[in-house]
């Protein structure tokens, strides 16, 4: 079986250029995965409703709902991995390290998922950014 990717399109992008974005992103993953694109938070709702996914991108802030919803939906819908990831290199260690944190307080069922990082290092903040998030996971199960 092919694995599902659904991407919530970020705020403020055009219809046309989530269009794009999907077609590349379709043409990309053709032979590994099927991907779907939601121009809103309200069309990854009926996405993750209508069946479960093995991937799920999303911005964590959109127009009128936040990225932890759909991160929420996401466990709901049976997801039991989550990736956080910082794909431009920019996050702070302890802004990144207490935003994972406060995701998984604020986000119901929170322990019923794996949270993931993946940290790129244009700044050469990766692995620190990395520890902040394994610091903490250490806080939060205490």
């Amino acid at each position: 079986m092919v694995p599902w990717v659904v991407v919530v399109a970020p705020r403020g992008l055009p219809r046309e250029v989530a269009a794009s974005l999907s077609k590349a992103l379709q043409q990309a993953l053709a032979d590994s995965y099927d991907v779907s694109v939601a121009a809103s938070a309200d069309e990854a709702f009926n996405l993750l409703e209508a069946q479960p996914f093995d991937i799920v991108l999303t911005d964590l802030r959109m127009p009128g709902i936040s990225g932890s919803a759909v991160v929420e939906a996401a466990i709901e819908a049976g997801a039991t991995t989550l990736n956080i990831p910082d794909t431009v290199g920019y996050a702070i260690p302890e802004l990144y390290g207490n935003f994972i944190k406060t995701l998984r307080e604020r986000v119901p069922n929170s322990d019923k998922a794996i949270f993931s990082v993946h940290c790129h290092n244009d700044l050469g903040l990766a692995v620190a950014n990395t520890l902040a998030d394994r610091k903490s996971t250490r806080l939060n199960s205490s």
